[in-house]
């Protein structure tokens, strides 16, 4: 589980204590992106105390785009050399309310031939909106939506899909190409792919985005 952290101390702390109370045995990667509120000095501490097993740090004004596509591509380059099936992806304002690991592999098992290559893992009316889902389904007791674009709040994915898709353009600022969850979309939409999304988590943080032009190269 790769978490993306910036200012935001308090929600922070929550969502990596939600994740090890749902999924105690998950790794953890945090790439904090500059924070000056307390937060790299409270992921030492975890990382001291076990609750984090990575911890990368940046100083902000050398992030040099879209700070979530580029600590996204610092994470793939940190753990390209251990062996891991699936990685995951949260922002620091969630709130995850089950376990979600077991249920998302199944999704993907079940659904490939669907072409469901990722998973979303939250479900709520902004973005019923925002990402429409073609249909809903059931599956093994979980009410799956169906689509073709995601938000990157809180994402699950095989190893392997980095691989076939690659990582967003560094460099460009904040616009729908290095955006992850926008370049994923635009991607899996030109392939044919599809989205699952399923219910496991609260987004806290819609009116406290970080999507702002940063030190453009």
């Amino acid at each position: 589980m790769v978490v993306f952290s910036y200012q935001r101390k308090e929600m922070l702390a929550q969502t990596i204590a939600d994740l090890k109370t749902h999924e105690p045995a998950l790794r953890i990667l945090v790439v904090d992106n500059g924070s000056t509120d307390g937060t790299q000095d409270m992921l030492a501490a975890m990382l001291g105390d076990g609750r984090v097993d990575k911890l990368l740090l940046n100083r902000h004004e050398q992030v040099p785009q879209w700070q979530k596509g580029f600590a996204l591509a610092q994470a793939l380059g940190l753990l390209s050399l251990e062996p891991m099936d699936y990685l995951a992806w949260i922002d620091d304002d969630m709130r995850v309310n089950r376990p979600f690991v077991r249920s998302c592999a199944n999704v993907l098992e079940k659904l490939q031939a669907r072409k469901v290559r990722l998973v979303s893992l939250l479900v709520d009316d902004m973005q019923s909106r925002s990402h429409p889902p073609l249909e809903t389904l059931v599956l093994d007791e979980i009410e799956v939506q169906i689509k073709e674009s995601f938000n990157g709040a809180f994402v699950f994915a095989p190893v392997a899909f980095f691989a076939e898709f690659g990582l967003p353009p560094m460099g460009q600022g904040v616009n729908d190409v290095c955006i992850e969850d926008s370049y994923y979309s635009r991607l899996l939409q030109a392939s044919g792919g599809l989205v699952a999304a399923i219910d496991a988590s609260t987004h806290l943080g819609y009116r406290q985005s970080h999507r702002r032009p940063i030190n453009v190269r």
